[in-house]
Order: C-alpha cells, then sequence, then structure tokens
C-alpha cells in the first residue's frame, strides 16, 4: 500500500465527507419533521372543533332530557341533537385519521432524524 494507495483512500474519504448524501439526510429529516408539525396542527384543529361540538351536544342532550313531553318543540331538539351528535362523530373519525397521519410522520422523523 503505498503512496497512491493512502491518496486513494483519502480521496474516496474526502468525496464521501463532501457527499450530498450527509445533506440530504439533513433535508429529509426536516421534511419529515415538518409534516409531522404539519399533521400535529391539523389533529389539534380538529380537537378543538370536537371540543366545542362536545359542548353544543352536552348541551342539546340536556335540553332534550328537559322537554316536556307536551311541548311540541321536543322532536325538534330530538333531531337537533341527533344532527349534531352525527356531526360529532364524523369530526371524531376525522380526527382520528388525522392522529394516524401524525403518528405515521411522527415515525418517519423519528427514524429519520435518528
Amino acid at each position: 500500500m503505498g503512496l497512491y494507495a493512502s491518496f486513494t483512500l483519502g480521496s474516496v474519504f474526502l468525496v464521501l465527507l463532501l457527499s450530498p448524501a450527509w445533506a440530504s439526510d439533513w433535508s429529509l429529516c426536516e421534511n419529515h419533521l415538518d409534516s409531522s408539525a404539519g399533521s400535529a396542527r391539523e389533529a389539534s384543529s380538529v380537537a378543538s372543533d370536537l371540543k366545542s361540538l362536545n359542548k353544543e351536544v352536552e348541551s342539546l342532550r340536556n335540553e332534550f332530557r328537559n322537554c316536556d313531553s307536551y311541548y311540541t318543540n321536543c322532536d325538534l331538539k330530538r333531531r337537533d341533537l341527533n344532527e349534531k351528535t352525527q356531526e360529532y362523530n364524523s369530526r371524531l373519525s376525522d380526527f382520528h385519521s388525522k392522529m394516524d397521519a401524525f403518528i405515521s410522520h411522527s415515525k418517519n422523523a423519528v427514524s429519520e432524524c435518528s
């Protein structure tokens, strides 16, 4: 292993050291972290919607429970409660999807950035 071999190994090491692969790893890490942050924001937004919807459902549920059977608006209150409950359940499903995306992006970020 003479001077030529040392020079060649040194050149290979220098090329690997300056290779864009190092930069692309950090770029992928950043992309995964950005995706994770975006997913977290989306899930947080849906969670906020769920908080509001839950209050509305509870309020409508209490109104319906307190509805006098002779009062003609009981059917309307039942309908309003059912509609709001369906809206809540739909948003809950959306929340689970957003959380799944967040978990997936977070796992990718941990894998790429570790």
